[in-house]
């Protein structure tokens, strides 16, 4: 259902050669001017959107081609392209279906499904055409991770209105869907859906022509929306009710408006999609999640900070400033022609760490093969690490990559690294703090709380694991493993206060880096507490302080 314009397109095509000129124009993170805010954007008339050919016809290249294949591009494919669906019809559990207008339950065939829902990274489900452009999603679906077919929405009945694709998914699953109807122009989620209506943007380039005036260019980057902000992600990742159509989606909103304007997120109060430890329990909760996070907030944090906030400060708190500094990096390179953006500051940076501080939505691998939208390396501890370290030891950081690994920090001190860190595929940051959870689907999701399942608060939730007892549960039991949690954090922060109020003007400078070192880790001894424990007991001898019998505590890092 692709809207084509030949005779728009026929006439924007003789300016192909603006592609050269305005190279910055590309409608990818990264590599955009940064744009004028939704909020801005507002009060201009609602533009059009003109589909993926047009944006294709000026934006082609690799980057192109990366989203063409992504999970994004192919979450809706027709039934009769075979490559969509990964499903397997040739064993004996392929389900019974009672078609309607049928008399009797037979075996789903691959001639059944009008679309495939997803691409099958972990589940993939199927459309079924009802008629008169109504499609209900199948009762059963594909587990990819057990290579097995499952029921869908066992207790429901088929088909239903549990069932209903338009009220249910196709929100979020199409390009331009119209409501009322159930008509969408594209497949997929396409440029169109993240970035906006092209309308405004297509039109601005038609009209400057080859050689765009300065103000023509910035009025061509205002047209398209391109932004690290996440409620570009959080309009599908996410859990709510509509404000208008008590819809599960927001069907009204396009990407230049603000999110709130069209949508209600779901929040930790609501057990129909939370557990009670403060993690989702429905699919599709990331920016739920994130928005309750630090990540979140971590430039409003910097901002209101004790210490003065400095713009080499926004390498980690603020999206914005990797963002403009790949703009900058590509107006070097000889590639743009047009000015670059301002370098992120403190005064004009708007977003924390959002989703593309993490993900990358337009890569693919060194084989050119689509990438599940992670971090465009495999190192995810080192995308991690790389804020969370702190090399020089000051104050204000967070130096738990040091701490988890025992890197010396004063030279009186040995250092000891966590048996995490030393145990072989022990776990890493992901493993405690984006823990998997069980979600409605009967699949599991990485939380993007960024916190870990505590033993204590999941003791009593059934289905629920916490992220310590997945590996030690031959050794501990969960209110035990509080226990040791609560007991080592108390200790830890008793120390800390009592050392801190021991301090003088004489105190050697090392005791101070060894008390903000052990302070700044922020996990109060459970990152590595063997070497907690060894920097406190040498900053309390240096300042005459009797010091605990430790020695019951053992490593809380192993």
């Amino acid at each position: 259902m692709r809207r084509h314009l030949p005779d728009r397109r026929t006439t924007y095509l003789t300016f192909l050669g603006i592609v050269v000129l305005l190279m910055g124009l590309l409608l990818i993170f990264g590599q955009a001017a940064v744009p004028v805010l939704a909020q801005e954007s507002s009060d201009r008339p609602a533009p059009n959107y003109i589909g993926t050919d047009e944006c294709e016809s000026c934006h082609d290249g690799d980057l192109w081609d990366a989203h063409e294949i992504s999970a994004h591009a192919l979450t809706l494919q027709q039934g009769n392209d075979e490559s969509a669906i990964v499903a397997d019809f040739t064993g004996e559990d392929v389900p019974l279906v009672q078609f309607p207008g049928e008399t009797e339950a037979r075996k789903l065939t691959p001639d059944d499904i009008a679309y495939t829902i997803g691409v099958g990274r972990n589940l993939q489900k199927y459309l079924y055409d009802l008629g008169d452009n109504q499609y209900a999603v199948l009762p059963v679906a594909w587990d990819v991770q057990a290579q097995a077919w499952k029921p869908y929405l066992a207790d429901q009945p088929w088909p239903g209105p549990a069932f209903d694709w338009k009220t249910n998914c196709a929100g979020c699953h199409t390009t331009d869907l119209d409501i009322e109807t159930g008509e969408w122009e594209e497949d997929g989620v396409q440029c169109e859906a993240c970035h906006g209506p092209g309308g405004d943007h297509y039109d601005a380039a038609d009209e400057a022509g080859r050689r765009a005036s300065e103000e023509e260019i910035l009025e061509i980057r205002a047209a398209i929306y391109n932004t690290p902000d996440s409620q570009m992600c959080g309009q599908c990742h996410s859990m709510g009710t509509a404000t208008t159509g008590d819809l599960p989606y927001p069907a009204d909103h396009i990407s230049v408006t603000p999110l709130t304007d069209s949508f209600t997120l779901s929040l930790p109060d609501d057990e129909a999609h939370w557990w009670a430890t403060g993690h989702a329990s429905h699919i599709n909760m990331q920016y739920n999640e994130w928005s309750a996070s630090a990540h979140a907030t971590a430039l409003s944090t910097l901002k209101a900070g004790e210490y003065p906030a400095e713009d080499g400060c926004l390498s980690c708190h603020s999206a914005d400033y990797a963002f403009r500094q790949r703009q900058i990096a590509i107006y070097e390179e000889g590639d743009r022609k047009d000015p670059a953006p301002e370098p992120a500051s403190v005064d004009n940076a708007g977003f924390g760490v959002t989703c593309i501080s993490c993900h990358a939505p337009h890569t693919l691998n060194a084989d050119n093969e689509r990438v599940a939208f992670q971090t465009g390396s495999d190192d995810i501890y080192g995308l991690c690490a790389s804020c969370h370290s702190d090399a020089n030891n000051a104050v204000a950081h967070h130096p738990a990559l040091e701490m988890f690994e025992g890197r010396e920090i004063v030279p009186n001190v040995e250092a000891i690294a966590s048996s995490h860190f030393t145990e072989e595929n022990g776990p890493r940051c992901t493993t405690c703090h984006m823990p998997q959870v069980p979600t409605t689907d009967g699949l599991e999701r990485a939380s993007h709380t960024l916190q870990p399942v505590l033993p204590g608060a999941a003791i009593s939730i059934e289905g629920l694991q916490d992220s310590c007892l997945s590996c030690h549960e031959e050794q501990v039991n969960a209110a035990q493993m509080q226990q040791l949690i609560d007991d080592v954090q108390a200790s830890t922060r008793a120390r800390l206060d009592t050392a801190a109020a021991a301090l003088k003007d004489d105190t050697p400078d090392w005791v101070r880096t060894t008390l903000n070192f052990v302070e700044g880790d922020g996990s109060l001894g459970i990152h590595n507490y063997a070497y907690t424990d060894a920097l406190l007991d040498a900053a309390e001898a240096a300042l005459g302080l009797d010091q605990p019998d430790s020695g019951t505590q053992g490593d809380a890092g192993s």
